[in-house]
This record gives C-alpha cells, structure tokens and sequence, in this order.
C-alpha cells in the first residue's frame, strides 16, 4: 500500500497553510514527506549570486496559475514558480522584468522576441522552431476534473465518449495536453465540441457558473484552489490523467543566445541537487 505524499505550503500574504496532496503518479515511500515549500523556495536561501557573469536583462511573461504563479494583495507576483526565477535570476546574473500575459500571449510574444522566456512549456517540433529550451526543471500533470453530477460517468467511460455524449470540456488555447486531447482535437467533429479559453481563470469562472461540465488541471492547482474557493468543494478528479511529462523553460530564438540559455541548465541543474526540489518537482 502507497503512502499519500503531502505538501504544506505556506502563503505569507495571507498567513495560511495549504495541505496538498501530491501526485500519486510520482514514486513514494511509505513514509509522509513534509515539504515546507515557501520556506525553501525563498530566493535568499542558498542561492550564490553569480556576479561573475556579464549581466543581462531579460523579460518573462507569466500566466495566472496559483499556487505556482499568481498576485498577491499588493498586485505584486508570488508563487512556486516565481520564487523559482528569482532563484534563477540571482544564479545567472540576468535581470528578470515579469510581465503578466495569458499563456497563448507569451506564445506569441516569444516567435516575435517581444519577450525574451516563458515557463510551463513542452517541447514540440513547432516551438523548437522559434524557441531555445532549457533542460526540464519540473514533472507536470494534468487530470480531468469534474461536476459531481458527472463523476459516475468519469469513471465508466473515456473521455472521448463524454464530449460525443455533451460533455463540455474547456482547454486553454495555446497549451499542450498530449496524445490524448490532440487525437481529440483532430477529429473535426470532436473538436467543435470543445470549449476554448485564453487562461486558466477564465475557465475557472465559466466552471463555477455551471457553464462547464470538466476542466483539465494540475493536482497541486486544483487544490489549492478548492482551498481557497468553497465553490470549488464538490470538484471530484476522475481516474482519467491526460498528460504527464516534463516542462522547460522557453527562450525566445530573436532574443536570447545559447550562452544565457546554458547559464540557465547550469543553475537547474544546482538547483536539482536539493531532495526539496527533488520532491516537490518531481526530479
């Protein structure tokens, strides 16, 4: 029997915990692993600046996606994964300006150099096209969440068979679910079934006000976010996970050379060697 891993994290702007369950899909012990998240991931916290390196500047456009990235009450963006650049930021002496877009914005904004990286990003063939890719830095999970009016037929069926019964699924444009959502969105028949919104938020909102029937997420992200939205309570996660892989940080070819692109590996890969980071982003 898998013990159940588990995550505290600890948000300082509202002076709450937040237990989260962790991947199941990710190798355990039988022994619960307390990670206190925003304790380590605080940028002064073993991190030597590399000021030995020429300086740079930089621009990353960042999508709303709490706990990972997302404002707090001084307008000001917080989260896992800021906290992780701000690490970054000081490991490779580049200046890193944040820029709040949706995540098909900073798509775009990268094929044009308008921004200079994003995160969250699969490698595909298309974005090798105009994009430089870090080494993976996190494992990512997406599993399809439900009504639970629909959580019997979650378990019963697959998910194709609930769109061609009504099912009305939403996914972010621009976003990569894998084999699964692409043979989906393939079939033209199928794909004028599907609901497409620019961001995570909106289809959060659409989800509340029953406009929705499921939503694909992040198990560390729906959690949180049932957490702080009693709306949310009743969401049931079916057995049914879309995509598991890994996520690079993308660089925008018209802007960044491969010089700052290996700064970034080497300070991932000194990152990597803590059993924190290990275990909270699955490598």
């Amino acid at each position: 029997m898998k013990a159940i891993n588990i995550l505290i994290i600890y948000d300082f702007t509202f002076n709450n915990e937040y237990l989260i369950t962790l991947r199941k899909s990710i190798p355990i012990s039988s022994t619960l692993l307390i990670i206190l998240s925003f304790l380590y991931f605080t940028p002064t916290n073993n991190v030597h600046a590399a000021s030995y390196l020429p300086p740079c500047n930089l621009v990353l456009g960042w999508h709303f996606w709490p706990p990972l990235q997302y404002l707090n009450e001084a307008n000001q963006p917080i989260g896992l994964q800021i906290n992780l650049i701000k690490k970054l930021e000081a490991a490779t002496n580049c200046q890193i300006q944040l820029r709040q877009q949706s995540f098909k914005k900073s798509q775009q904004d990268i094929k044009s150099g308008d921004i200079d990286l994003t995160f969250d990003i699969t490698i595909t063939e298309k974005r090798q096209k105009f994009g430089h890719f870090s080494i993976p830095y996190r494992k990512e999970l997406l599993v399809l969440y439900v009504r639970p009016d629909y959580y019997q037929q979650c378990h019963e069926q697959d998910l194709t068979s609930l769109i061609k019964q009504g099912f009305r699924l939403s996914l972010t444009r621009g976003v990569n679910y894998g084999t699964k959502i692409s043979n989906i969105q393939k079939d033209p028949k199928l794909n004028q079934l599907l609901y497409y919104q620019d961001d995570s938020k909106v289809e959060l909102d659409l989800f509340k006000r029953n406009q929705l029937d499921g939503i694909l997420e992040d198990p560390i992200v729906m959690a949180y976010m049932k957490r702080k939205d009693l709306q949310l309570a009743l969401v049931e996660s079916c057995q049914i996970t879309v995509y598991e892989g890994l996520v690079s940080i993308m660089f925008s070819k018209k802007t960044v050379s491969n010089e700052i692109v290996k700064r970034f590996n080497k300070a991932i890969n000194q990152l990597k060697q803590s059993a924190d980071y290990q275990n909270l982003w699955g490598l």
